[in-house]
């Protein structure tokens, strides 16, 4: 009887405390997130260091040798190792200590050693067997720093170009490392682990399609996001079946922590023999909220008990609801504009930041001609670039996809992989004519950026990247596509108002003197470049008046790209094509100019470098009242090749709606408010490096994270839009659920880039079992028809 009435009092305060315990399968069955897919993003701890290759916490440990996305054994990760590598390894305190490595030679190689060094010193020689293993290395503290660098020379390596087949890796390839623990060299759980049936910690496996992952004793493993409606977290535990057998025992302690303030309860989960225990826990709290799980194994016999916890998720309503059908207001659009049949011409200015458009709020008068295509048309007040460099800005603008995607296989200096489907393809096949003229090598041929144009004109070859060079090939163009009465796609892309910082007269004086930089400091030679070098490492500091004089310079290599649009909009207009054409403009990325330290572009994604002008102008008989004259929905690259879709009456034409990333941003035109739900518009920015800083924005903050340091900042929009400094950088100071919850939905976001798109449920290849588990977990929708259904 007592018993029965403690029960009934533990699950009247699990109740109370927004918390359920059961093991019922009732309730939502939509996975919204996948633990075992965000473990690597997971926040840790455990006893003993641990380092998982090829997980996010790793990189600011990986020196030389390494680089390149992860590689994949089934879910499991690892990297791969060059013959000459090492590792930064921080340690507090010197004392014998012990490296644990869980490695593997490169296939194809007989006989491997891999010899260890620390700081100098020789740590010994190892085999290192063709299969997985794991294998110990003693580390004294007389080899031991507060900092240390950590040699690994390999005894033979095999480059995979070499190897026959289509590889073209020329990397030395000696290989593959999975994990490293560090611990002390007394621990006799690290003797344990050599042994082959000792559980791998954090090891992800898959079976039938159901993942599960395994949890070492005294470890702490956090994962956040934002709940969804009707939240729960569902999983089934026990120890692992060597754990079980080597007489391990403990429990998993189930907490949680939000930014909504409410207390809960944690839970308490026997691990013992091998009996399996299925979890459902309501997580209550209004949808969006950050929201932390943390898990801790706690161990009764240190070194044998390992939790194995199996389909981890979180099930409830999907975050993103299906979209609204669309309003009456953007259906006339839509009539309308597909009646006018309209041209679109997308000029792309080099370097363009928003700040200083007129348009935008800036006081110097630097883009007249723009801020009046603004004026009769729609300022986009939250555009961002995709990436803070041109090519892979450019690589979004007719991919419609994050860089991580469309270079995805390849390095971000190579040219755009020839799989990935392009907007003028799209368009050249739909028979309209596509023409381009560039005054920038980086976004022409050379780059894979010509692909599906019928007309593709490299203006700079022939008349240098002046704005001024493309009089020399528009008008005839114009007077062709008004002759042919040819529907048409036409693309400049100016060089202004990128470096060098010297416009023509006279723009160089259009708003002040020309001093106190000289000449030869800003015309792009050799001293300008190590004078800018020199600013941006810190070496010098430039004076206000110099920072003054570089801004005006700026302006006025803007002033002189948009007399040149002014140019452009005079042609247009006295061949009567004007009133036929939507006009597109927008930057590319943006410019630093000493905000943050640093002057130009490819490495910070701060708003002078992110944010970007976008101004869509409708011609005459397209301007309804109903059109807005500002949007402050957040867009990005992303969008423009749907929306020059949308204008053609093309949407999801030739493999674009499986392709293309982004959303037409035509609804947006008439004030149509996205669909309801938890997650509004995100967007992404990234600088050049392949561990790069990332900058993810949403309706009320920016993060941005440093994935080569693990920094992080969180900047709060709703109060100071546009100040991003270490004054108003709350990061240190937010709650920790929220810095995590940004955490780990960026670093998910980033690797769900990195792989093909999947398109639907696909239960092929399963059994009719096999199939209806995976719909019971939540895994595969209801609505999946399983075999022999």
């Amino acid at each position: 009887m007592r018993r029965a009435l403690w029960a009934v009092l533990a699950l009247a305060a699990l109740a109370a405390a927004g918390l359920l315990l059961v093991s019922t399968r009732s309730g939502p069955r939509v996975v919204v997130y996948d633990l075992a897919e965000r473990l690597p993003f997971a926040a840790r701890s455990t006893q003993n260091d641990l380092i998982l290759f090829g997980w996010p916490d790793a990189e600011p440990r990986l020196g030389r040798g390494f680089g390149g996305d992860p590689e994949f054994r089934g879910r499991e990760r690892f990297l791969w190792v060059r013959q000459g590598a090492s590792l930064n390894l921080a340690v507090k305190g010197a004392r014998d200590r012990a490296l644990v490595f869980d490695i593997q030679a490169y296939p194809g190689i007989k006989s491997q050693r891999l010899s260890l060094s620390a700081n100098g010193i020789a740590l010994g020689t190892q085999e290192i067997p063709s299969s997985r293993s794991r294998v110990k290395f003693g580390w004294p503290a007389g080899a031991q720093r507060e900092t240390n660098e950590i040699a690994l020379e390999f005894s033979a390596s095999i480059v995979p170009a070499n190897q026959g087949g289509t590889s073209g890796d020329t990397r030395d390839f000696s290989g593959a490392l999975f994990s490293l623990t560090i611990g002390d060299a007394r621990d006799g759980a690290l003797d344990l682990l050599q042994e082959r049936e000792t559980p791998r910690a954090y090891e992800l496996v898959e079976k039938d399609g159901v993942p599960a992952f395994v949890l070492p004793g005294g470890s702490t493993t956090s994962f956040a996001f934002r709940l969804p409606k009707g939240a729960s977290l569902e999983f089934t535990s026990s120890l692992d079946p060597w754990s079980a057998s080597s007489g391990g025992k403990g429990s998993l302690q189930v907490a949680f922590d939000s930014t909504d303030g409410t207390s809960r309860e944690s839970v308490q989960i026997p691990l013992d023999g091998s009996k399996a225990r299925t979890t459902r826990i309501a997580l209550k709290g209004a949808a969006g909220t950050p929201f932390m799980v943390r898990v801790e194994v706690v161990s009764e016999k240190p070194g044998v008990t390992y939790a194995q916890v199996r389909a981890p998720r979180i099930l409830g309503q999907p975050v993103k609801p299906a979209a609204a059908p669309p309003s009456l207001e953007v259906v006339n659009l839509r009539r309308e504009i597909a009646a006018k049949k309209p041209n679109v011409l997308l000029v792309i200015l080099d370097a363009a930041r928003a700040r200083s458009f007129g348009a935008y709020g800036y006081q110097r008068r630097a883009t007249p001609n723009i801020d009046g295509f603004a004026e009769q048309g729609v300022t986009f007040d939250n555009a961002y670039t995709t990436a803070a460099y041109t090519l892979a800005a450019m690589s979004s603008i007719w991919t419609s996809q994050q860089p991580d995607r469309h270079h995805g296989a390849v390095a971000f200096s190579a040219k755009l992989p020839k799989d990935r489907l392009t907007l003028a393809e799209v368009l050249s096949a739909q028979g309209i004519h596509t023409a381009a003229f560039v005054a920038n090598a980086v976004a022409g041929a050379l780059y894979g950026l010509d692909r599906g144009f019928k007309d593709f004109d490299e203006t700079w070859k022939k008349y240098g990247s002046a704005a001024s060079g493309f009089r020399n090939v528009l008008p005839s163009f114009l007077d062709r596509m008004k002759k042919d009465d040819k529907r048409f796609f036409a693309y400049v892309h100016f060089r202004e108002p990128h470096q060098p910082y010297d416009p023509p007269s006279p723009f160089n004086t259009a708003f002040g003197p020309d001093d106190p930089i000289p000449k030869a400091r800003r015309e792009g030679g050799e001293q300008s470049e190590k004078w800018l070098k020199d600013i941006n490492q810190g070496t010098i500091t430039p004076s206000a008046a110099e920072i003054d004089h570089l801004r005006r310079l700026y302006d006025g290599n803007l002033a002189f790209a948009d007399q040149e649009v002014g140019f452009l909009r005079g042609e247009l207009q006295s061949r009567a094509l004007l009133d036929n054409t939507v006009v597109i403009i927008a930057g590319d990325h943006g410019e630093a100019l000493y905000e943050h330290g640093f002057i130009g572009h490819n490495t910070q994604v701060f708003e002078e470098t992110a944010h970007v002008p976008l101004i869509i102008a409708l011609p005459a008989a397209l301007r309804a009242s109903k059109i807005e004259a500002r949007v402050r929905r957040l867009a990005d690259h992303t969008d423009i090749a749907p929306t020059i879709l949308d204008i053609f009456g093309l949407t999801g034409a030739g493999g674009s709606a499986r392709a293309f990333q982004g959303s037409s941003l035509l609804p947006s035109l008439t004030g149509a408010r996205a669909a309801p739900g938890i997650d509004q518009r995100e967007v992404l920015t990234r600088t050049v490096w392949e561990r790069p800083i990332y900058a993810f924005r949403n309706a009320s903050h920016t993060f941005i994270y440093n994935t080569a340091t693990t920094e992080m900042s969180l900047f709060d929009r709703t109060v100071l839009p546009r100040l991003e400094d270490k004054e108003h950088d709350y990061a240190p100071r937010a709650p920790i659920a929220l810095r995590e919850t940004y955490r780990q939905n960026l670093l998910a976001w980033v690797a769900s880039l990195k792989r093909p798109a999947v398109a639907g449920d696909k239960p092929e290849g399963m059994t009719p079992e096999q199939c209806q588990e995976l719909k019971a977990l939540g895994y595969l929708s209801a609505a999946t028809k399983c075999p022999g259904n």
